[in-house]
C-alpha cells in the first residue's frame, strides 16, 4: 500500500457501494425490476457540477504554495477488461503555512452501467503531508449523479476532525483514530529506501466516502518484469489487504517509484499506467463500459431458487470466502463445516432459518448496545431533522414491534427507488432527497430507528433475485433491530412488507454504513451451491 494507491482503497469502496446498491422488485416478489427512469438529466447535472466544483465548506482551506512536482501519473481504470474511467495523481513538494510539505492531488472519473442505469462518479482528493508522511490536512470532493459531498479534514493524533457539506447542509464531527494506529503514509517513508522482499507494514488511513479510518497491510512479495501497453517495467510485486476481505496486487516500477499496474477485487478491476491521452480516451462524454456491472458480478447458482421472497429456510455451501471473519452466525443464520482451503480461502455451509417476528414486546425498548443507538457520521440519529421525522412516524406508538414496523413502512413509502444514485450518502442526505437504492434505505432507517430509541444495525451481504435473464445472488444492504434486549430481527425497508426477511438474505457484515468495507473482497470471488431449499 502506497500513497499512490490511497485512492485504490477509495475505488474498492466505491465499487462496493455500487454493488451494495441493488434494489429488489418493488413488490418483494420474483419478477423483474421496473424499468429505471431516464438518467440523462442527472448525468448532465453531474457534468456541470464537476466542471464548476462543489462549494468549499472551509474558509481557511488552501493548497500549499511553491509546488514542484515529483510525480505526475495517469492511469486507465478498467472493469472486467472494459474502460470505466481514469485516475490522475500528482505528488509535489511545497510550502504550507511556512512549513515544507508533500502534497498529493488525485482526480478519479468513473462511468459505468449498473442495474440498467448509467452511473458517474468523480472523486478529487487533496492531501497535505509533512515530510515524514503524516497527514496534516485533507480536502475531499465526491460528486455523483444525485449528490455532492465536500469534506475538509484536520488530522490530530487521536481523531480526524472534519467538516462535511452536502445537499443536506454542513455537519462537523470527529472520526476517532484507533489507539496505536499510525496514519503515516508508508510510501513517503519508502521514498529513500529500496523495498526488500519480505518487507511488511500495517497502515491506517482516513476514507472520506464513508467517514471512517480503515486498516490494512501490505507486503513486498517478490520482483517481476511486466509489460504494460508495450512498455517493459522491472517491478516490485506488492500485495495489500483492506479489512478482512479486500485484496490488492501492485506492480511498482523500481526506476520511477510508481505503480504501473494495480489489480483489485479478484482481478475484476485493474489500473494501468498510461499517457494522459490514453487514460482519458473513451471516457470524456461517454464510457466503453457497457455491460451491467451488477448483473456481471452476481453469483450464479446451478439450481435456481424458486420463490425466493417467500423462502424461510435455506441451506447453501459457500466457497472462496477470503476471511473466516465474515462468516457470521446468529439466531437467523448458522455456519458449519467451515474449512480452510490450500489457497487460504474458506468453504462453509450456511443454514438459514427465519425466526418468527414477535407479535409484540411487553417491555420498554432496550437501552443497548449503546453503539447501535448512537449517532455516527453517516447515521445522524441526533440530527434535528431525523429526530423530528422519527417522532412524526411513530406518533402515538410506544410498543417496540409496532414502532419498528411503522418506521420501516414509512421509509419504504418515503424513498423512491433510483439506481442512478451512485455516491454513498448519509441518512440526512437521503431524508433531504429521498431517492436511492438499498444502502440509502438502510442508512435512513438506521438513523430514524436509533432516534426513536431502537437499537439498529446496518447489515450487508447478498440476496437472491429471480431477475429475468439474470437470476442469482446480488449484493445488498438491509437492517437489524433489537426489540427485546435479546434477539436481533432483520428488516428490509426496500420492500413494502418489511418483514419477515426471506432466507436468501445472507449477512457477511454488520454495524454501521462503513461495514460495507468488509464485503469488498467478496465481490466476484464467491461460489454458491444450493443444498436445500
Amino acid at each position: 500500500m502506497t500513497m499512490r494507491q490511497r485512492v485504490e482503497v477509495a475505488l474498492l469502496i466505491a465499487l462496493a457501494s455500487v454493488l451494495a446498491g441493488c434494489q429488489p422488485p418493488a413488490d418483494g416478489g420474483d419478477g423483474a425490476m421496473e424499468p429505471p427512469a431516464d438518467a440523462g438529466a442527472a448525468i448532465e447535472a453531474v457534468a456541470q457540477a464537476v466542471e464548476t466544483g462543489p462549494a468549499d465548506p472551509s474558509s481557511d482551506w488552501a493548497p500549499p504554495t511553491d509546488l514542484e512536482s515529483i510525480s505526475d501519473v495517469y492511469y486507465g481504470v478498467y472493469m472486467m477488461g472494459n474502460k470505466m474511467g481514469w485516475q490522475h495523481t500528482v505528488v509535489s513538494e511545497g510550502d504550507w503555512r511556512g512549513t515544507p510539505v508533500l502534497f498529493m492531488e488525485t482526480t478519479v472519473d468513473l462511468s459505468i452501467e449498473a442495474l440498467g442505469e448509467s452511473l458517474k462518479q468523480m472523486m478529487r482528493y487533496s492531501i497535505v503531508f509533512d515530510t515524514s508522511g503524516t497527514p496534516l490536512r485533507g480536502h475531499y470532493e465526491v460528486t455523483g449523479a444525485q449528490s455532492n459531498a465536500v469534506t475538509d479534514a484536520v488530522f490530530t493524533e487521536d481523531a480526524v476532525v472534519y467538516t462535511r457539506t452536502t445537499g443536506a447542509g454542513t455537519t462537523e464531527g470527529e472520526v476517532p483514530v484507533p489507539e496505536g494506529a499510525d496514519l503515516t503514509d508508508p510510501d513517503i517513508t519508502m521514498m529513500d529506501i529500496d523495498p526488500e522482499i519480505g518487507d511488511e507494514r500495517e497502515f491506517h488511513m482516513f476514507e472520506p466516502t464513508m467517514m471512517q479510518v480503515v486498516s490494512g497491510s501490505y507486503e513486498v512479495e517478490g520482483e517481476e518484469t511486466i509489460t504494460v501497453h508495450g512498455e517493459e517495467y522491472d517491478c516490485h510485486y506488492i500485495t495489500g489487504h483492506l479489512g478482512p476481505t479486500g485484496r490488492m496486487e501492485v506492480w511498482r516500477d523500481k526506476a520511477s517509484d510508481v505503480a504501473v499496474r494495480t489489480v483489485v477485487a479478484g482481478g475484476m478491476q485493474e489500473m494501468l499506467k498510461e499517457s494522459r491521452e490514453m487514460a482519458m480516451s473513451a471516457t470524456e462524454g461517454g464510457t466503453d463500459y457497457t455491460p451491467d456491472l451488477a448483473a456481471d458480478t452476481r453469483i450464479i447458482v446451478e439450481d435456481p431458487i424458486t420463490a425466493p421472497a417467500r423462502k424461510m429456510d435455506l441451506k447453501l455451501r459457500v466457497s472462496n470466502v477470503p476471511s473466516e471473519d465474515v462468516l457470521i452466525s446468529d439466531s437467523r443464520q448458522t455456519w458449519s463445516e467451515v474449512e480452510q482451503q490450500a489457497d487460504g480461502s474458506f468453504t462453509g455451509v450456511v443454514t438459514v432459518s427465519v425466526p418468527a417476528v414477535p407479535g409484540q414486546v411487553d417491555a420498554d425498548l432496550p437501552t443497548g448496545p449503546a453503539k447501535f443507538l448512537a449517532a455516527s457520521p453517516m447515521i445522524e440519529a441526533d440530527s434535528p431533522a431525523i429526530v423530528a421525522k422519527a417522532q412524526e412516524m411513530t406518533e402515538g406508538i410506544d410498543e417496540p414491534v409496532a414502532m419498528a414496523r411503522e418506521l420501516g413502512e414509512g421509509v419504504n413509502s418515503l424513498v423512491t427507488s433510483d439506481a442512478s444514485v451512485g455516491s454513498i450518502r448519509s441518512a440526512t442526505e437521503v431524508l433531504g432527497d429521498p431517492r436511492g437504492v438499498c444502502r440509502d434505505y438502510a442508512a435512513l432507517y438506521a438513523a430514524l430507528a436509533r432516534a426513536a430509541g431502537i437499537p439498529t444495525k446496518f447489515a450487508a451481504g447478498i440476496v437472491y433475485w429471480n431477475q429475468p435473464g439474470a437470476p442469482g445472488f446480488y449484493y445488498h444492504a438491509w437492517n437489524e433491530v433489537n426489540l427485546d434486549g435479546e434477539e436481533w430481527v432483520a428488516i428490509d425497508t426496500t420492500r413494502p412488507t418489511v418483514w419477515p426477511v426471506d432466507a436468501t438474505h445472507i449477512k457477511f457484515a454488520e454495524g454501521d454504513v462503513n461495514c460495507m468495507t468488509d464485503v469488498v473482497g467478496l465481490i466476484n470471488v464467491l461460489e454458491i451451491e444450493v443444498l436445500e431449499q
